[in-house]
């Protein structure tokens, strides 16, 4: 979690948590419950019109703050909300004093970033909430201007790159994403036979996730690495990982997204992505997000997934259930393999994946929790890839 709206929160109420994730509960390493720990821990005792207000407007952030980035339609829509808002009254409560939640969201919009040119009435009311306190630097505010030109940056590249690939018949281009318990290099090692066989057809580029795995308690994959070994997430506060857990933590997916998302700017763009297990996990997820238009993939046009399957990890599974709401499904082409003995990812769980997606095309081979090698699935490895260059 970002600490300065925690910190500021903490201020404001003076309260005596501490903000470390081994001395709180499941329940407390989450947003709201961190929220609400802090805002009855304060010294003095909440009155049930706070109490109101607080649920109010955390529930807002939960719905229409946390799953968008700061340029989507949907959060410039609640920066508007929130604007009209505070237009009318002093403070999100109405009362002349900011309260709790004024203090959690102007610290977290602040902190997100957004154009404060266009939203002044905004922008005023945030900083001046916070005077007093921590005033965070926006990660990534970006202008419109910029963002346009961003934009046009990566139209101009992924032009030059379909004119290249039509003029020479060029290879398709993969992000490969590893397991948990993993990293990119020992990834490109295990793939050495599935990169030979598809050689014709592709290069793979490889990246690591951020965060080291260091607990030795952690089971973590059958398939994992002998050096240095990393994953995505965390299910528990303790810095573990299991495929099957359901819990509130998602510890460190954030950073995960952004290092995925800044490969995809800085060495992209990229035809596809090629992911196994938490990787897979993670890389489902992605092209849910796309499809809700939270985050942009930079014109990926299909996915390999192996050994996939649905977290349950703070709001992951909820992503996929916004997109079967619309009524639609993720409408880019999947290949979807599993093993039959699995034991890590069972193929039911992979299986269960397969209702988002338009029109999945699968592969199970008898196998167990690993990238198979080609040699049984070859031929119809071959024709997915065949069919990708068609289309791209």
């Amino acid at each position: 979690m970002d600490l300065i709206k925690f910190q500021n929160l903490i201020k404001y109420c003076k309260s005596n948590v501490i903000l470390d994730a081994g001395k709180l509960t499941t329940l407390e390493n989450s947003v709201p419950g961190l929220i609400f720990k802090i805002f009855y821990s304060g010294q003095n005792q909440p009155k049930l019109e706070e109490e109101v207000s607080l649920l109010r407007w955390t529930n807002f952030w939960e719905s229409e703050l946390k799953h968008y980035n700061n340029q989507s339609k949907p959060y410039l829509k609640s920066l508007d909300i929130l604007e009209n808002h505070v237009k009318n009254t002093n403070n999100l409560s109405g009362n002349k004093i900011a309260q709790c939640e004024d203090i959690f969201l102007a610290s977290y919009i602040l902190e997100k970033g957004f154009n404060e040119a266009n939203y002044q009435i905004l922008s005023k009311w945030a900083r001046s909430t916070l005077q007093g306190f921590v005033l965070p630097n926006p990660k990534d505010a970006l202008l419109t201007q910029d963002n346009k030109s961003k934009k046009l940056d990566r139209k101009e590249k992924n032009e030059n790159m379909n004119e290249s690939k039509s003029g020479s018949g060029g290879k398709l281009k993969l992000l490969c994403l590893h397991g948990y318990r993993q990293s990119g290099q020992g990834f490109r090692t295990k793939t050495g036979s599935f990169r030979k066989a598809t050689t014709k057809f592709a290069d793979y580029s490889f990246v690591t996730a951020p965060h080291r795995v260091l607990n030795t308690a952690d089971g973590g994959e059958i398939e994992e690495d002998q050096g240095e070994q990393y994953g995505w997430w965390f299910s528990t506060p303790e810095k573990t990982y299991n495929a099957h857990h359901v819990s509130p933590t998602d510890c460190g997916f954030t950073e995960s997204l952004d290092v995925v998302l800044k490969t995809i700017e800085e060495e992209g763009p990229f035809d596809g992505i090629l992911a196994f297990s938490q990787g897979a996990s993670l890389a489902g997820l992605l092209l849910a997000k796309q499809e809700l238009g939270k985050v942009d993939l930079g014109g990926v046009k299909f996915c390999i997934l192996v050994s996939a399957f649905i977290s349950r990890c703070g709001d992951h599974q909820e992503e996929y259930s916004r997109v079967a709401s619309t009524g639609r499904k993720i409408n880019i082409p999947t290949l979807h393999i599993y093993g039959q003995n699995d034991k890590v990812v069972e193929s039911e769980m992979s299986q269960e994946l397969l209702q988002y997606f338009n029109n999945p095309v699968v592969i199970e081979h008898d196998g167990g929790h690993f990238v198979p090698t080609p040699g049984p699935i070859k031929q119809d490895l071959t024709k997915f890839f065949e069919d990708i260059k068609r289309l791209c």
